[in-house]
């Protein structure tokens, strides 16, 4: 995993070693994507089952990629179009005790990030900026489940 990143890493700096004069520069951006389900436990109201995030070991590893298009020098604009695999694991409780179940959950998402940016000395680049992210598709589990407990669609018992 660590030469993956490192290798990446070495990548990505020789593509924008090039393109350090152009007021425009286009590029592809690849990587590995650590991912964690965190939040507040969903209740579903049916006979006192509800689904708690895993405290331990939820972390879900996925790629993400794509490309970026960079408009300025010093100052600059960012906009990029990413594909982005994030996930987690979720245990299944019944009146507050385990069932046992565990739920893996997979999402793959496009992102689309727009980056405001400074470059600084001749390598390193600070960024900021929002992420919309859209979801073209998931493992299925998490609905399921839903489904399977509340007799209704995920859908329509996030709408209740």
């Amino acid at each position: 995993m660590k030469k993956l990143l490192l290798t990446t890493i070495i990548a990505m700096s020789c593509l924008t070693t090039f393109a350090q004069d152009k007021l425009f520069t286009l590029g592809v951006r690849a990587g590995v994507n650590l991912s964690q389900v965190a939040g507040n436990n969903l209740s579903l109201a049916s006979g006192g089952k509800n689904f708690t995030f895993k405290n331990n070991d939820t972390r879900a590893y996925g790629f993400v990629g794509g490309i970026f298009m960079r408009f300025g020098k010093k100052f600059f604009i960012q906009p990029e179009i990413l594909l982005s695999q994030k996930g987690g694991k979720l245990d299944v409780f019944e009146d507050g005790k385990s069932n046992g179940r565990s739920i893996d959950l997979k999402l793959t998402n496009i992102d689309l990030p727009v980056l405001i940016g400074v470059k600084l000395g001749n390598v390193l680049r600070i960024n900021a900026g929002p992420v919309a992210s859209f979801r073209l598709s998931d493992s299925g589990n998490l609905g399921d489940s839903i489904k399977e407990y509340q007799g209704q669609s995920a859908n329509e018992t996030f709408k209740d």
